[in-house]
């Protein structure tokens, strides 16, 4: 016979207010559950209850706006004296592992996994399935109900508190969602056909509606976010001692980060069709070479229309660089009039694009679609167009004459001309403002 719960007093949701997902083939028959479910309801919280795992043909993006789920690890238990058949257990491993792969695709969200059984038990069958479960990292926690009970929010705040991607994504969702509600108040207000205007312009401009609709929101809603309520202080004391334990590893994640920033890889990308920024490879078969091409083609030239050509390709030939400058002060990367460099921009490569170039014009045809790797994104792809519009538009000026070109200063001497007595030295250049070479 079950006991009845007694009410615990609210807690503070911390991070995680909002709904909880639970999937417990005992959510409405044992003890251990339906305190932890009680807390979480006491504490304001919604529970979703779920006594199996959501089928294959079940859309998980119904449970996008869960703030958290909590699994049963021991689901589908036969009970005491009842002999699974082979494989059972194994085919049940492989179902959970399967639901939290769907799950990842649509919500980045905590899981917290209950056990009856030893955690260690229920992780070592994780850890082989790295692209869901990292020890120590990982979105999902392992513990057991009996070690939970009414501190759900107390175990999830603290685990929340040392993972700073859990903080940073939980701060921004705040700030995210109260400016989205705020666009769309204010636009509402003004006119309740407000898209639609927006969406016969842009066919007029003969532009992809909904991409441009999609583009005019995110301006909108981060023109009305509030900076994150966030401080990751607390962090940068363990990021310097992995710096100096393992520098080589440092330096590769650092820049995998970079490159998420300024890169996005051709599997985010639709198929069918190309856009400013996008970046393409091609390999000489003689001395394996790897030639990268960026197209630079304004975006609205980039669209098919109909009863019109489709759009060609300007792109812009650019190699990797094994060295490059920065300047000391400003952190900046070095570079001539007629060249743009991109920092680490995909897979730690730095890629010089060449100006002086003639642009290579060309079809998006099958071959272009198998070699595109990724779309170069602002403000870096901005700064390379910016650049190369300057060149592309720079006024020709006569060269210096041979015979008034400034010898190279290599110790300090005295000016090739007279001062008048009034007249001041011209200023010099530091020297240890110079660029230092960074590999």
């Amino acid at each position: 016979m079950n006991t009845p719960v007694e009410a615990v007093p609210a807690v503070s949701q911390g991070h995680f207010k909002g709904i909880a997902v639970v999937i417990d083939d005992q959510v409405h028959d044992e003890d251990a559950i339906k305190v932890i479910i009680n807390a979480i309801e006491v504490a304001g919280g919604y529970v979703i209850k779920l006594i199996d795992l959501p089928g294959d043909t079940m859309d998980l993006e119904n449970l996008t706006g869960a703030a958290f789920f909590i699994l049963d690890w021991n689901l589908k238990e036969l009970g005491q004296g009842v002999k699974a058949p082979e494989g059972f257990a194994e085919e049940e491993v492989k179902r959970k592992i399967a639901f939290l792969r769907r799950l990842r695709e649509h919500r980045h969200a905590p899981v917290f996994i209950f056990t009856k059984q030893d955690p260690e038990d229920v992780k070592a069958a994780l850890r082989p399935h790295a692209d869901i479960y990292q020890d120590g990292t990982s979105n999902i926690l392992v513990r057991q109900k009996a070690d939970v009970g009414e501190n759900v929010y107390q175990v999830l705040n603290e685990w929340a508190e040392k993972l700073p991607s859990v903080l940073a994504l939980k701060s921004w969702e705040r700030a995210n969602d109260k400016a989205v509600n705020s666009v769309f108040n204010d636009l509402h207000d003004r006119e309740h056909l407000w898209p639609v205007f927006m969406w016969k312009m842009f066919k007029e401009d003969g532009l992809v509606p909904a991409d441009e609709l999609g583009r005019l929101l995110t301006r909108l809603v981060a023109s009305r976010m509030d900076a994150p309520a966030i401080d990751l202080d607390a962090f940068v004391a363990e990021l310097d001692t992995q710096s100096n334990a393992d520098p080589a590893k440092y330096r590769g994640s650092l820049m995998a980060v970079l490159e998420g920033e300024r890169f996005l890889r051709k599997e985010r990308l639709a198929q069918d069709t190309f856009s400013t920024g996008d970046v393409f490879t091609e390999v000489n078969p003689q001395t394996g070479q790897t030639t990268y091409y960026i197209n630079l083609r304004a975006e609205c030239d980039c669209i098919e229309r109909p009863g019109r050509t489709p759009g060609k390709m300007h792109l812009l030939r650019g190699l990797e660089l094994d060295a490059i400058k920065v300047d000391p002060d400003f952190g900046n990367v070095q570079e001539q009039d007629n060249e743009g460099i991109v920092f680490a921009m995909v897979d730690g490569k730095h890629v010089r694009f060449n100006f002086a170039k003639d642009l290579k014009v060309q079809a998006f045809n099958a071959t272009w679609k198998a070699n595109r790797i990724g779309r170069l994104l602002p403000p870096f792809l901005t700064r390379l167009l910016e650049r190369y519009a300057a060149y592309s538009h720079r006024p020709g000026v006569p060269r210096v004459p041979s015979a008034l070109v400034p010898a190279p200063i290599t110790e300090a001497r005295a000016p090739d001309y007279e001062l008048p007595d009034e007249a001041a030295a011209p200023p010099t250049i530091p020297t240890d403002a110079a660029p230092t070479e960074v590999l």
